[in-house]
């Protein structure tokens, strides 16, 4: 075994007991962990934390199973894509979309704007100048 692989064993092993490990936590607390902003009034709150941080533990236990460890890879990147960054931070995600679709909004309003400006400039320099070759 090269040194570049035992640091990567060394890594994933870390990773899959550091995730029971917080899932033990949250267990223990009965709360999810605070990198996960649930709202304290979001509906069975309680019974979700429990449920998340089974998920987690039996997830990290498939980590450190060399068999598992890519499902239990898996079933962590899609916990956290799924339920973490779009149910715990959903309200977040929209909010910030509609202010995109806001800014588009003005800046085609703006860009509108300045376009006819620029085709007014346009007509009012060639009626000025009738001598002047038409493009």
């Amino acid at each position: 075994m090269t040194a570049d692989e035992t640091r990567v064993a060394f890594g994933w092993r870390v990773h899959g007991l550091g995730v029971m490990a917080l899932a033990i936590v949250c267990l223990a607390w009965g709360d999810f962990d605070p990198g996960q902003p649930v709202p304290k009034d979001f509906p069975d709150r309680t019974a979700l934390a429990y449920a998340a941080a089974v998920f987690t533990l039996v997830a990290g236990a498939a980590v450190e199973w060399r068999r598992a460890a890519a499902w239990g890879a898996a079933a962590l990147t899609v916990y956290y894509a799924l339920v973490v960054v779009i149910v715990m931070n959903g309200r977040v995600m929209l909010a910030l979309y509609a202010e995109f679709l806001q800014l588009q909004r003005r800046s085609r309003t703006v860009r509108d704007r300045s376009g006819r400006a620029d085709r007014l400039r346009c007509q009012r320099q060639h009626q000025s100048d009738p001598g002047r070759a038409q493009h």
